[in-house]
């Protein structure tokens, strides 16, 4: 419902604001998902990572309309996530993926979005999204300072986690 609102709102209006809302409706999306999964689910206290991530991504570049890009997912089948973890979990690879759809691959360049949560032997999960996109340059006045970049980082300090940003050689 509120994503249909957002949707009503983007008719006719300035375009940059519509893009903002376009936004937060992919935000949106990517934690109704998570409702979707639970309700789906017979365990309503965890979700199944790649069932989640493979949805959400998948929502992702068909709503951007990027068949130039190949999506590729690496997440053991078996792997679980939280309510939390997912919501924060998603949120971010939401954040990521559509910055790279966004800016990695300029006039229909073909490229590769990879996204990969694995568990290392000390139980620590790993989120990593990179693309063989363009890169990005370093913010001239520090660390960017975008909507995006700031909730990240902040869901990455509530997992109990950092963020890492590598622009070379593509993005990561």
């Amino acid at each position: 419902v509120i994503s249909s609102l957002l949707a009503m709102q983007t008719t006719g209006g300035d375009e940059a604001v519509a893009k903002k809302l376009e936004d937060s409706q992919n935000r949106i999306r990517s934690i109704a998902l998570i409702h979707e999964q639970l309700y789906r689910s017979t365990e309503l206290e965890h979700i199944g990572a790649r069932a989640y991530l493979e949805t959400l991504t998948s929502q992702l570049v068909q709503s951007f309309g990027a068949g130039n890009v190949t999506l590729e997912l690496e997440v053991d089948g078996a792997m679980t996530l939280d309510i939390d973890q997912s919501m924060a979990c998603g949120l971010i690879v939401n954040e990521l993926v559509t910055n790279a759809l966004k800016y990695a691959f300029p006039d229909g360049r073909r490229g590769t979005i990879r996204v990969a949560l694995r568990e290392g032997p000390d139980g620590e999960r790993l989120l990593e999204v990179k693309d063989d996109g363009r890169g990005m340059e370093a913010p001239r006045n520090g660390p960017s300072q975008s909507l995006g970049m700031s909730l990240i980082a902040t869901l990455a300090r509530q997992l109990r986690g950092r963020f890492e940003l590598d622009g070379t050689s593509g993005t990561r």
